[in-house]
């Protein structure tokens, strides 16, 4: 990652098994200097080394209730961006923290509640996977979609 970093800045780098001289740098040149963002995303070594190296972390799966603890762990060790990627559905009844998928699902109010709590623990960035087919999928994001609309969310 590091030597990553040096080659979107044009910056020497001497490591184990990358050297860089400098004198160029990875193209396209970035949009944004120094190079793109980074997220580490993954489990508890890898939280760690995000917090190490000083960039957001991406949680694995999670509800927000299992997502509370490592997020206050986070925000207290000096942990900046926060996101989790998790599958949301719409269904009839809230079934939140499904042990077989490890999501979020129920009535597009209730989806709407879990996204506000993400939001009440820190999390900066949801990525949403709405569904595991494209009929679930576009349910998902037409409800979501319609819960913002009429609570303002969205204009």
């Amino acid at each position: 990652v590091s030597a990553l970093r040096a080659g979107f800045a044009g910056e020497a780098f001497d490591g184990a098994s990358v050297r860089l001289s400098g004198e160029g740098r990875l193209s396209p040149k970035p949009f944004t200097e120094g190079g793109p963002p980074l997220w580490y995303a993954g489990g508890r070594a890898t939280f760690e080394r995000a917090l190490r190296d000083g960039v957001p972390f991406q949680a694995r799966r999670a509800t927000p209730d299992e997502l509370a603890a490592t997020a206050t762990e986070w925000f207290d060790r000096g942990g900046t961006d926060l996101a989790v990627r998790v599958p949301f559905a719409v269904e009839s009844e809230p079934a939140a923290g499904d042990a077989a998928f490890n999501r979020v699902a129920g009535p597009p109010s209730y989806l709407a509640d879990q996204l506000a709590r993400y939001e009440a623990l820190g999390v900066s960035d949801i990525s949403i996977l709405p569904g595991q087919d494209e009929e679930a999928s576009l349910r998902t994001i037409d409800a979501l979609a319609d819960v913002a609309f009429a609570t303002g969310a969205l204009t």
